[in-house]
């Protein structure tokens, strides 16, 4: 994905450092968001959720490589940005 990101979405270093700074914020946001509202779950529910939010988020990935987010009107930085933020997000409740 890296490789698709930088040569044929153009993204440039600084846009992908900008990427990993906000995935870094998502990281704490998950964190925050299972001790605020998760930790009283069953785990069993709570990694059922994240397994299936995940699997739908990832699957996500695919209307960035086909350019059909482009066709929904979003542009392929947004998009990226918010699908690396839901994906780490959703990864550290589940490692929560």
């Amino acid at each position: 994905l890296f490789f698709f990101q930088t040569s044929e979405l153009g993204f440039t270093p600084s846009f992908l450092g900008s990427v990993q700074l906000a995935t870094s914020l998502a990281s704490l946001a998950g964190v925050g968001l299972y001790n605020l509202c998760l930790k009283q779950q069953p785990l069993r529910r709570v990694l059922a959720g994240a397994a299936i939010g995940g699997t739908a988020v990832g699957m996500t990935q695919l209307l960035l490589v086909t350019g059909a987010n482009r066709s929904l009107g979003i542009p392929d930085e947004a998009f990226a940005l918010g699908d690396s933020i839901a994906l780490t997000v959703a990864g550290q409740v589940a490692f929560m």
